[in-house]
């Protein structure tokens, strides 16, 4: 029963996450945005691994923290955004990827095999999408600047988290 338990818990803290994103994006207009953050977010984050929050509440906060935070300077940025920019960013998102994932948690564990297929899905994945942002930054740069700060967004989420082991870490040594 505790495996049904926390299925139906995932499942709910899912729908409350997509439903807030949704509805924002639909409030201020910025549905297709909507559209894009949580593809490429969710979609990511299934391989990249990172920061999870220890509860509910929190994850679904951070969540929707970032979210707006991409809204907000992706509507900040737009007039001043260039091409070197896109790429800086897609250049930090792709080295934390290279570097970093996937970054396993201890809400979220993974066995050797899957951190390895996890690693080459999650490389696939962010290739495919910095193809397409720089797609998209000749057909549309506000479409463009979500996906690379949504995808900026992820790799701050992994340098969080191994920021946070290493202190655990430093923290075990000194005892």
């Amino acid at each position: 029963m505790p495996v049904y338990k926390y299925g139906i818990e995932i499942i709910i803290s899912s729908l409350i996450g997509f439903l807030l994103i949704f509805t924002i994006g639909l409030i201020f207009g910025m549905f297709m945005k909507a559209c894009i953050f949580y593809t490429v977010f969710v979609y990511t984050r299934r391989y990249s691994g990172g920061y999870h929050a220890d509860t509910y509440l929190k994850c679904n906060a951070v969540l929707l923290m970032i979210y707006i935070w991409v809204l907000f300077f992706s509507e900040a940025m737009i007039s001043g955004y260039s091409i070197i920019i896109h790429l800086m960013i897609l250049i930090v998102y792709m080295s934390s990827i290279f570097g970093f994932a996937p970054i396993t948690n201890v809400n979220k564990p993974m066995k050797k095999d899957e951190i390895n297929t996890n690693r080459k899905r999650c490389i696939f994945i962010s290739v495919v999408w910095c193809i397409l942002s720089l797609v998209l930054f000749f057909v549309s740069v506000k479409y463009a600047i979500v996906t690379a700060l949504t995808l900026f967004s992820i790799s701050m989420l992994l340098i969080i988290e191994k920021c946070r082991k290493e202190e655990n870490i430093y923290e075990e040594d000194s005892k």
